[in-house]
């Protein structure tokens, strides 16, 4: 049979356009359909907004902080400035889309674009627009959604996601439902900014995911900030009082109510997978409301030319792993090449400090500990961050006895751009040993994390060892 196209991509996120212009560039006639934006919730609602807001919000900080570097103070009060500041974000937003998802640039790549909400009509045709396309193979990179929460009211009170706190509004207050990565970020954020911030979630810690230590700071950072974090509430209904949005929480311990109110709500307690609508049991394709596109290593669905990509089809919600998902596909479905996702996925927090890890934590190895060493070295001991003023976090990496590393954390500055050179000892088998040995530039925060990985030989180094060494080599210190 001949089909109108060898690849069709449905979506046009992170994942979606990788697929796409991949599979052009390597001569694959290729069909990209998205319903929305070319780029996705990454550039529109997610990554890029966000970290345009932290940078204002990190340069209103330093500003403020003056004194910190040896500067006169200079009183900025407490002006809400968030307001300007979501404007410059939407420039951002609309640079970024120029440069990188121009409909027309994408079409000289080889890539046909078609806007508009696919639907399978079988396993190799979808119907979009009132026609018909057929495809060889398939890409599904439809992403995900904001999760919605079952509260009494919420849907009255009209509570705010990603996809629309970035919008210029005016709010001189704001409650956030979720202490994740994405409640920490946009809280800390918008408190810098001068907006009245309070955090409303059911853990006992904010970043509850992540190292118990890394929490510890960040909820302490948070509070300097002037966050204020209600932990372990139960929220049990939403509604308007007096022109404000007014959420009433129990205490899970004390079973004590209180009300909390704010110009606004931002529920961010994760995300959904978008598998509605696109008909998948036409395709035969296996698919959880909850959990998304069933995928194997492959990221190949249980219909052998139908592949899943991204926040449709992981539990990872990252873009950069949906870039990685979109690759092994294209390895996979075009030069059949049995490439296989990775397992080593780093993650990064953008709060003040960042928080980045990778692989196994502390909690995970907790029953296990003596298959594993762990390695701390604090923030407060690199002479970069000393000079920086910039003490608030330390180093984490996890082995094996034998010095593999399997997982690590950093919290403090440029912790998000050091995580990667873990990612690639633990992609290509790189031991804690070879990390100690390799020239780190001085000064720099990645000499911290070399300094950290130096421990591992010091362990080995035991008292017994050292006797030895001093009578073999006739060496006279104690």
């Amino acid at each position: 049979m001949i089909y109108d196209y060898d690849l069709i991509v449905i979506g046009a996120g992170g994942g979606g356009l990788t697929a796409a212009i991949g599979g052009a560039s390597i001569g694959a006639k290729v069909l990209l359909v998205e319903g929305e934006k070319l780029g996705g919730d990454c550039t529109h609602y997610g990554c890029v907004p966000s970290k345009a807001l932290i940078r204002a919000a990190h340069i209103v900080h330093a500003n403020k902080d003056r004194s910190s570097v040896g500067l006169s103070d200079r009183d900025h009060g407490s002006i809400n400035e968030a307001h300007d500041v979501l404007r410059h974000v939407k420039k951002i937003v609309a640079d970024v889309e120029s440069r990188f998802e121009d409909p027309e640039e994408i079409k000289r790549k080889g890539v046909d674009i078609e806007m508009g909400y696919a639907k399978f009509v079988d396993s190799h045709r979808i119907s979009v627009n009132d026609q018909t396309i057929s495809s060889k193979k398939f890409v599904i990179a439809t992403g995900a959604r904001p999760a919605n929460l079952p509260i009494e009211g919420l849907e009255d009170v009209v509570a705010k996601s990603n996809r629309d706190i970035f919008e210029p509004d005016s709010f001189d207050s704001l409650i956030i439902i979720g202490s994740g990565p994405i409640g920490c970020e946009l809280g800390q954020a918008f408190a810098r900014l001068g907006v009245d911030v309070q955090i409303i979630t059911r853990d006992d810690r904010v970043l509850s995911r992540d190292e118990k230590e890394a929490s510890q700071i960040v909820g302490k950072s948070l509070k300097e900030d002037g966050v204020r974090v209600y932990y372990s509430r139960d929220i049990n209904r939403v509604f308007l009082r007096d022109g404000k949005k007014a959420v009433t929480v129990t205490d899970q311990k004390s079973r004590k109510s209180q009300e909390v109110c704010a110009d606004e709500i931002l529920v961010a307690i994760g995300r959904q997978p978008n598998v509605e609508n696109l008909d998948l049991e036409k395709a035969g394709v296996l698919y959880d409301i909850r959990k998304g596109i069933s995928v194997n290593e492959k990221t190949q669905t249980n219909v052998s030319h139908i592949y899943a990509v991204g926040d449709v089809a992981t539990k990872w919600k990252f873009t950069h792993y949906a870039n990685h998902m979109s690759k092994v596909a294209l390895a996979n479905l075009i030069f059949h090449y049995p490439t296989k996702i990775s397992k080593v996925i780093p993650r990064v927090t953008f709060c003040s400090p960042e928080v980045a890890s990778i692989g196994v934590s502390t909690q995970d190895i907790a029953d296990k500990q003596s298959l594993y060493h762990v390695f701390d070295k604090a923030y407060s001991d690199v002479d970069r961050a000393i000079t920086d003023v910039n003490e608030n976090g330390f180093f984490r990496i996890i082995t094996d006895t034998k010095g593999m590393i399997h997982g690590a954390t950093i919290v403090g500055g440029s912790a998000g751009e050091m995580i990667n050179e873990i990612a690639l000892a633990m992609q290509n088998g790189v031991s804690i040993t070879q990390l100690s040995d390799t020239i780190h530039a001085y000064p720099t925060y990645g000499y911290g994390l070399r300094n950290c990985a130096d421990q591992y030989r010091a362990l080995s180094y035991t008292d017994s060892k050292k006797s030895w060494v001093k009578k073999i080599f006739g060496l006279r210190g104690r």
